[in-house]
């Protein structure tokens, strides 16, 4: 009876081990954060990014740079009108973004005041995630979109 006793303490204590780790494990794992298009209108980039939340906490995303030449464009934090006609609209994401447990967000956010020169290529972006930054390199010519191809994006928006 002893033996049987102590194969189901350590039964019990190999599924509480193994249900604290998942439970961490879920609580932290980082944002994933993907580059879906990109459009330059003048000195303005408007980039579209999907951002997946794995972890089962909220995130909040309060800032987000781009780097260029070695200055630092902030997008800014309330929507900007991308397009519109008569009396409908399409505006930018505002920050910050806050992304619920396990969902997925896409999002377009708009960076001003860029160089005109500025060829579409690889930039750091700097994502403020939950206060701490996140770095990552993103080609923004690998899905560069025209004039056209945004507005189709946007057409049923404006309907």
């Amino acid at each position: 009876m002893t033996q049987i006793s102590i194969w189901l303490s350590f039964i019990s204590t190999a599924l509480a081990i193994y249900a604290a780790y998942t439970t961490w494990h879920d609580k932290h794992r980082n944002i994933e954060i993907s580059y879906n298009w990109g459009n330059k209108i003048s000195s303005q980039f408007n980039i579209s990014f999907n951002f997946f939340n794995p972890s089962s906490r909220n995130i909040s995303i309060t800032e987000i740079k781009i780097i260029e030449n070695g200055h630092s464009f902030s997008c800014p934090r309330e929507p900007l009108l991308l397009m519109g006609r008569a009396k409908k609209a399409v505006f930018s994401a505002s920050l910050p973004l806050n992304i619920a447990p396990s969902t997925s967000i896409d999002a377009v956010y708009p960076f001003q005041f860029l160089d005109k020169t500025m060829d579409l290529r690889e930039y750091t972006l700097i994502f403020r995630v939950n206060g701490v930054d996140i770095t990552q390199t993103i080609d923004l010519g690998k899905n560069t979109i025209d004039g056209d191809q945004f507005a189709k994006r946007f057409e049923k928006q404006l309907i």
